[in-house]
């Protein structure tokens, strides 16, 4: 299943699309933006597969500015454009879309490009043998024991896994890697993925975050104000304690 962000400046097309694409089963989560910048902050705040933007007006470099950040802050993110045939545009197609359409919206062809995509956002780690995450890391094939990951957090386009002798970069989402993670490991923010094991203690770092210490390791991770509250309670109704 996929995350999709719909960004058009025309609010009934956009509800239009997206009560469309509440009925595709490979759909997740579905968010939705009336501006450029705000589909900007969508992405930086969540973690967006697929993005589709419905071009209605003449502002195309706009356009892809936004489509450039967006590519920027995270590469695996794919692309769905959709224009009035006159403002097709050949700097869209140099971003390289998934798919380029044309009005008026060919829904079966949305809908099997949805399909198509989640299948792919599925990581190759899905292959992986229980208890262990395999990667290619220097044209090397490594399998790590998961309880040997510390932490994983996310630097610009790099994916960084922290074990106690070594650290992997690589260059994969959070979101792909987390599926094949277990229940030891939790999401504390939307850059690293915890190894609740391996915590020592938490403290406050500021009003929105705290700082997260581990145990015979000198690096910390951060986990947000709302993820901590969400630990707090996740561990309170399971009366889990981690040895």
């Amino acid at each position: 299943m996929a995350d999709i962000l719909i960004c058009d400046y025309d609010e009934q097309n956009l509800d239009l699309v997206k009560n469309e694409l509440v009925k595709n089963s490979f759909a997740k989560t579905i968010y939705t933006s009336q501006s450029l910048k705000k589909a900007i902050q969508i992405v930086k705040k969540n973690d967006i597969d697929i993005s589709i933007f419905i071009i209605s007006t003449s502002d195309i470099d706009k356009y892809i500015e936004t489509m450039n950040i967006i590519k920027h802050n995270d590469q695996n993110i794919k692309f769905i454009v959709i224009s009035k045939p006159d403002l097709l545009s050949q700097e869209i197609l140099d971003i390289n879309p998934y798919d380029y359409m044309i009005k008026p919206i060919n829904f079966k062809r949305l809908n099997n490009n949805i399909k198509d995509l989640s299948k792919r956002t599925k990581s190759n780690y899905e292959l992986n043998i229980k208890g262990q995450l395999i990667i290619n890391y220097n044209k090397q094939l490594y399998f790590i024991n998961l309880e040997d990951i510390i932490f994983i957090e996310k630097h610009n386009k790099l994916a960084i896994i922290h074990t106690e002798n070594k650290k992997f970069k690589i260059y994969e989402s959070l979101k792909n890697i987390e599926r094949v993670l277990d229940n030891s490991f939790f999401r504390t923010h939307r850059s690293y993925i915890v190894n609740l094991k391996k915590i020592s203690h938490i403290t406050c770092y500021n009003s929105n975050s705290y700082l997260i210490f581990f145990n015979t390791y000198n690096k910390e991770a951060f986990i947000s104000l709302s993820k901590y509250k969400l630990l707090k309670k996740f561990l309170t109704s399971h009366k889990l304690t981690f040895i």
